[in-house]
């Protein structure tokens, strides 16, 4: 059974409850996390297990790491991280 790749894009609250939550499917693999501010991504990944750190989330989406992604960007970032997403055919 093939797993999806998952990238979460943001490591806020919301991001912490959807990553505990994508680690206990069985279909999904936590891979890379992506965040503007360097030190939370790397803190998120620590606490995460994680093994990407992406502080551009497009350079996260370009990646062959992931298959899809959880955005969880603040609503004024939604839009753009959507289409984005969509275009690289990472939208899942």
């Amino acid at each position: 059974m093939k797993r999806v790749r998952i990238g979460i894009i943001g490591c806020g609250t919301i991001a912490e409850a959807q990553a505990m939550a994508a680690k206990q499917l069985e279909k999904t693999e936590l891979v890379a996390v992506s965040e503007v501010i360097e030190e939370n991504a790397k803190s998120f990944e620590k606490k995460m297990g994680i093994n990407h750190v992406f502080t551009d989330y497009k350079k996260m989406l370009e990646s062959d790491l992931i298959d899809a992604i959880n955005n969880c960007t603040p609503k004024f970032m939604d839009k753009q991280v959507v289409v984005d997403a969509a275009k690289s055919k990472k939208h899942r």
